[in-house]
């Protein structure tokens, strides 16, 4: 199997770094969590930060968002 460093690639490839987006979603969603899986899959250069909204840190960052938001 091959394997690979994605830090490594990614300052490689892209040497100037650049900000980080923030994805919230409901970890007790199996279809949600399986998202956040292909997301990661799919995120070679680590620019997506992948945040459950049941986390301290969502809260602090998204006060005024609850999981119910999250359904509309």
């Amino acid at each position: 199997m091959l394997s690979f460093d994605r830090d490594l690639i990614s300052t490689y490839l892209n040497p100037v770094p650049r900000s980080r987006h923030c994805v919230l979603y409901d970890s007790d969603c199996p279809l949600c969590t399986f998202q956040m899986r292909l997301l990661t899959w799919m995120d070679w250069f680590n620019r997506a930060e992948l945040l459950p909204i049941n986390d301290p840190r969502a809260a602090a960052m998204a006060p005024g968002i609850s999981r119910e938001d999250l359904h509309e």
